[in-house]
């Protein structure tokens, strides 16, 4: 079963973090005023 649910845990996790280099600098610039 495992076997089964690997590739499409590895297939979530690429998009995840895909979707989380797209936020990051949305996300950095938001935090930018607030550290400064």
């Amino acid at each position: 079963l495992r076997k089964q649910i690997n590739p499409y845990v590895e297939n979530i996790r690429e998009q995840v973090s895909k979707e989380l280099e797209k936020e990051l600098p949305v996300i950095k610039e938001k935090i930018r005023p607030i550290l400064e």
